[in-house]
Formats: C-alpha cells, structure tokens, sequence
C-alpha cells in the first residue's frame, strides 16, 4: 500500500514538472520572437505563463523541492516583468474631465445573432462613438436601432468578417473608408469638431478616430498583411494633424513585436496604461483570454476609465472607453 502512494506521489510530482518545464520553455520562447513568427503566439499568453508559475513555485515550494521552486521563482519574475507595468504605470493619468467622450468598441461577430444585447449596451453606456466590427448587412439593418442615440454613421458591411462600422452622437466634419495595406480590408476614418475641454481655448481642434480590424496572423501570408496594415496605419497617424484615437480588434496584444513596433512608429498610447490588462478574446475561454480589442490615442488625451463591457453573445468582450483632453 505504501509502495503504490510512494508511486501516485512520484506520478503526480513527474506531472507537475512536466508542467512548469513548459511553463519555463514558452516563457522563454516568447521572449525570443523575433526569431521567427511562429512566436509571437507564444508572446500573447504571458498573464497565462504568470499565473502557471505562480502556482508552481508555491507547489514546488510546499513539496521541498527548493531548487525547482527558485527556477519557476525566477520564471515568475520574467513574467511578472511584463504584466505589471500595466497596473502600477502612471501615463496616461487618470483624471476627472468636465467634458469627456465616450468610446465602445466591440466585434460583434458576424455569426452572432444577439443583437438586442448589443443594442442594449449602446442604450446603457449611452457611447458618444460606437465601433463595431464583423459587421453584415443584416448587423446594420440591426443597429438601426441605436440610430436615435447616435445619428451619424459610417458603415462598410461585408459578408466575411472585415465588415466595420462607427456610430457618433456628433456631426462628422470628415467620414471615409479608408484600405489601408495590401490586405485592402476596410478601415473607417472620421474626424468630430467636439470640444472636450476648455483647455482648447475655442480653438475646434478636429478629434480624428481611425477605426480599423487587421488580419488574424494566421499563417504566414496573413502574419505579413497584418503587419503591412500597420505600417500603413502608423503611415496615417503621422499624416493626421491634432488629437487621434485608433481603435478597433487590432488582433495583437501588447507583448508583440510587431505591436510595438507600432507604438514606436506613431508615439500612441494604450487606454490600458495603468488601468490592467482587461483581456477581450476568447470570451468563450475565459482562462485563455488575451488583449487584442484596443483604444490607443495621442499625447493630446488623457484617460478616465477603461473597463471591459459584459457578453455580447461574440467571442469578443467589448472595450468601453472614457477620454478627455489633458
């Protein structure tokens, strides 16, 4: 009998460190992705690689196996690098504004047929701007129904999953479909004369907001196209002139290269800066949940919230966002 525990305890601890073996050897790999693209899927579960090390050091601890709970200690430490900064960072602040926008952004999913709950996330939130991608002919006809509190539109339905739409409760001094890259799937620009602040002085700056929902990096030709639109998405921002914000399902997370190669290019911040993570995707997978619904904006605005909207019936949660100028 006490041969056959002796044998469950030795399965069980053989188990355990197969476990933070690849919990070490993804975290490391994830680390190295610009070796090849194939990586940077490993690069979008850090949070994930965060919580298996956690919970392996204090196994391991708790077994007196000292010297695999310090390695999975400093796996900890790896990951921790890269999720924490996100909680703790101070830029952009979190202020209060007598005027602010409101933002939700949401891939509804063009095979999702909840329509009234996302009707009744517009009528809740009570959004100044409403972006949607994923967006069909009959998602349009749907959201007829959020038309009295947001009159003005731009719309571009397909019948894959490129389909995009922006819904304002202010008038669009500017509105265009924009395809941006060698994918040509469409981006919306748009540009609102509404003053957020008196820090403006009546000047009317005109806000622009880039809405936009690149190619899954599923395989290598769409891996390509999705970092050709970026480069012709940092190639608009540096065009545009005043405060911006680009948003939509970008279908990155914050720990990519190509991600940050983004950031580097236009100087945008993430809304996420200080307020968390708020993983969108798969919302079907909670525990498999990652980053890649995004608001990102200029150095002109400022944050006042940032949370994650309730199921919508897609397997993207929504972004609800809340802007001021600085």
């Amino acid at each position: 009998m006490t041969d056959n525990k002796q044998k469950r305890r030795i399965s069980l601890v053989g188990l355990l460190q197969v476990g933070a073996f690849f919990t070490a050897l993804f975290s490391l790999l994830s680390v190295a992705q610009s070796w090849h693209r194939t990586l940077e899927l490993l690069a979008h579960f850090k949070l994930q690689y965060l919580l298996a090390s956690v919970i392996f050091t204090l196994l391991f601890f708790s077994l007196r196996q000292f010297k695999v709970a310090g390695g999975m200690f400093v796996v900890l430490l790896l990951n921790s690098f890269y999720i924490f900064p996100w909680y703790f960072a101070a830029e952009p602040a979190k202020q209060t504004h007598t005027q602010q926008l409101k933002l939700i952004q949401s891939n509804v999913n063009s095979a999702n047929q909840d329509y009234q709950k996302v009707i009744d996330l517009v009528k809740s939130e009570q959004p100044d701007i409403f972006v949607a991608q994923e967006v069909s002919s009959v998602w349009v006809n749907q959201l007829k129904a959020i038309e009295t509190l947001l009159p003005y539109k731009i719309v571009q339905p397909r019948s894959d999953n490129f389909g995009i739409a922006l819904y304002s409760k202010h008038p669009l001094n500017k509105a265009q479909v924009l395809f941006l890259g060698k994918a040509k799937v469409p981006s919306i620009e748009v540009q609102l004369s509404h003053t957020l602040n008196q820090h403006l002085n009546d000047k009317q700056k005109p806000l622009t907001i880039l809405a936009t929902h690149p190619l899954p990096p599923v395989g290598a030709s769409y891996y390509a196209l999705r970092n050709d639109q970026f480069d012709a998405l940092a190639v608009a921002v540096k065009s545009s002139k005043g405060p911006l914000v680009l948003i939509g399902d970008l279908n990155v997370t914050v720990w990519s290269n190509s991600y940050q190669k983004l950031i580097d290019k236009t100087g945008l911040v993430n809304t996420r800066q200080g307020f968390g993570l708020l993983p969108s995707w798969p919302s079907l997978l909670p525990f498999l949940m990652i980053p890649i619904d995004h608001c990102l904006v200029s150095g002109e605005l400022s944050v006042s919230d940032i949370k994650i909207g309730p199921d919508v019936g897609s397997d993207h949660l929504p972004l609800i966002v809340e802007l001021g100028f600085h």
